[in-house]
């Protein structure tokens, strides 16, 4: 069922900050320091930064819009899985890494340094990758639709479809992780929908609160070319 936001001094559970970005945080019973990260994951992390920038680009100038998006740290969100294969210098039994963004690999047998697509091609891996995202989205939608159960007293609780990486449980107040129950990657691409989908209704909300002024369609113009540049940035780091 998993440990939740387990302090490692005394075994208290304390809540992460409702503002992830905050690197650390305090165990509420012992005071120990914990590092936000460790708990809700980077790419969790990472992505509320993302969010926070789109959910906020409306009331920024293009300046601003545009150096936040540069300034924003790239998604993680990499493909741990290996590729099972045979050196083809040596024959040693070889595990290639899928993650896009490893280029090479070096042999454990041969001690030779070689490029991943003798073994799989960039667009194998790309297609593994999409693959692996669906999955991972399709486990969180899973999730929303049965709930989780408490690691500490077995009730049931509700999962918000909003990207949140922590449940409290409303029988004994445990915090209850969900990136130990789905992929801390699909909660941040969760994370990210949301705040695009935000955008998008904020700037239609707005237009349509607007008198017919080209300065509207010129922000919902500069909302999307901002969003087409930080995930561009996200995706092809």
């Amino acid at each position: 069922m998993g440990k939740g936001v387990t302090c490692p001094s005394c075994g208290g559970s304390t809540p992460l900050p409702d503002d992830v970005r905050v690197p650390t945080f305090d165990c509420t019973f012992c005071r120990t320091t914990l590092q936000t990260a460790d708990f809700a994951g980077q790419g969790v992390v990472t992505a509320e930064g993302i969010a926070r920038h789109l959910e906020g680009i409306l009331d920024m100038n293009a300046q601003e819009a545009v150096e936040g998006a540069q300034a924003l740290d790239p998604l993680e969100d990499r493909n741990h899985a290996m590729h099972d294969a045979s050196c083809q210098l040596c024959g040693a039994p070889v595990k290639v890494p899928l993650a896009l963004e490893e280029k090479v690999f070096t042999c454990g047998g041969c001690g030779k340094e070689q490029a991943i697509v003798r073994y799989v091609s960039d667009e194998d891996r790309a297609h593994l990758d999409m693959d692996r995202q669906w999955e991972e989205n399709q486990a969180l939608d899973r999730l929303i639709a049965s709930g989780v159960s408490c690691g500490r007293c077995g009730g049931h609780n509700a999962v918000p479809d909003d990207g949140t990486p922590q449940v409290i449980c409303v029988h004994c107040s445990n915090v209850i992780l969900l990136g130990e129950h789905v992929a801390p990657g699909a909660l941040a691409r969760r994370r990210l929908r949301r705040a695009v989908f935000g955008l998008r209704d904020e700037a239609q909300a707005r237009q349509d609160a607007a008198d017919a002024t080209g300065r509207i369609f010129a922000w919902l113009f500069l909302a999307f070319f901002v969003v087409a540049i930080t995930l561009a940035a996200i995706f092809l780091e």
